[in-house]
Parts: C-alpha cells; sequence; structure tokens
C-alpha cells in the first residue's frame, strides 16, 4: 500500500476550507491531516507535522502565506507550497514565482486547478493557474525582448550611442551636428550605420525604435 500524501490546509474563511478539505478528500492518495484559520496556526502545525504539502491562503491574519512560504524555503523545509490568492497582482506572480514557490492558484480557478496543482507537486513539477502564468510568461517575452535590444545596443560606438541619444530628444540632424561638431552628412551616415546595426529599414523606423527604447541607450 503506497503511502498516502500528506497535506495541511489553511484559510480564514471556514467555507473555504470546507470546500478544500471536500475537493481533496476525495482522492484516495491523499489526506488532510489538519487545518488552520490563521497563519501562525498554520506555520505552527507545519513545524510540529512537516507535512508533504501545505496549501496557504496568501492573505490571512497573523501570517500571510507568502510569509510562510518564505520562511520554509529559508529553512530548507521539505513541506511544498501551493499558495491561494484571489488577486492578479503582477507583483504577486513575480515575487512567488521567483522565490520557487511550488504552486499559485487563483480561487476563482481552484476548483478546477486544485488537484492539478497537488498532482504537479507531487511529481515534483510547479503550477500556476493559466491566467496568473500568462504574466509570468509576458514578463518572459519581455525580458527576451530587452535583452536582444541591449545585445544589439553593445554594437554601437561612443558616437553613435551619443547620436541615438540626441534622436531620441527629437534634435535635428542640424542640432546634433552642431552640439557633436561633426558635418551633417557625417551625422547622416552615422545614422545609416546604426539603423544597419540595430537591424532596421529606414530612418523612420530607427526614430520609433529609439523612441520606444529610450530607456536602453
Amino acid at each position: 500500500m503506497m503511502n498516502k500524501t500528506s497535506i495541511i490546509i489553511a484559510d480564514d474563511h471556514p467555507v473555504v476550507l470546507s470546500g478544500l478539505r471536500y475537493e481533496l478528500s476525495s482522492l484516495d492518495y491523499l489526506t488532510v491531516v489538519e487545518e488552520a484559520c490563521n497563519g501562525v496556526q498554520a506555520m505552527q502545525l507545519i513545524k510540529k507535522l512537516h507535512p508533504n504539502i501545505a496549501i496557504l491562503d496568501f492573505q490571512m491574519p497573523g501570517m500571510t502565506g507568502l510569509e510562510i512560504a518564505e520562511q520554509l524555503i529559508q529553512s530548507k523545509s521539505q513541506t511544498k507550497v501551493i499558495l491561494l490568492t484571489m488577486y492578479r497582482d503582477r507583483g504577486l506572480i513575480f515575487r512567488v514565482f521567483d522565490l520557487g514557490i511550488n504552486g499559485l492558484v487563483l480561487k476563482d480557478d481552484a476548483v478546477i486547478d486544485l488537484i492539478t496543482a497537488v498532482n504537479k507537486v507531487i511529481e515534483g513539477k510547479s503550477f500556476f493557474s493559466e491566467s496568473l502564468f500568462k504574466v509570468v510568461l509576458e514578463r518572459s517575452k519581455q525580458a527576451e525582448q530587452a535583452n536582444q535590444i541591449l545585445k544589439q545596443i553593445t554594437y554601437l560606438t561612443t558616437i553613435e550611442r551619443k547620436i541615438v541619444q540626441l534622436v531620441g530628444e527629437l534634435k535635428s540632424n542640424e542640432e546634433i551636428s552642431s552640439q557633436l561638431f561633426i558635418s551633417k552628412r557625417t551625422v547622416e551616415n552615422h545614422k545609416v550605420k546604426i539603423a544597419d546595426k540595430l537591424q532596421l529599414n529606414s530612418s523612420r523606423e530607427l526614430l520609433k525604435f529609439i523612441l520606444e527604447n529610450k530607456n536602453y541607450f
């Protein structure tokens, strides 16, 4: 007979606790060993019972689920954490992901996602509700784009970067020429080289790119 996965659940709403217990108890390989109605009680139970998984409401009196998860990670606890949240706050999502917390389930999706999250964690994987994970993917794509921009910028010379900064300030070729003590023709030649290095096809594309990415220059 295989050992059951032990679980502690914590939420300060009795109805939510009852619903969680009902969902988890429907599977014979899971056992809810204890329940808590606040963060402090949940932490005490985790330290005492060392459950395989702790399913914690993010917002609880005493300690939040996130604070409990942070302490467990710092102490290298073997208890895996799945957080429940009713918020789609980007800062929270990124914090949970960056800390390596095992799961984040949106309460609106809990009926569908909770068992999936538990099963993924049992397999040694992580799980985020789909709408929350999309936020993480969006950030990853933005980071990838930023890295690509920074890589392209490294090919620019010092004077080319200065020209880019002045273009970003909407300076004309004449103004750039005067400020850098070079000819207007030289400015135009530099712009062509800059566009080529940034893989852009026209001065209009160059201006658009610079204005959209001014913070990188």
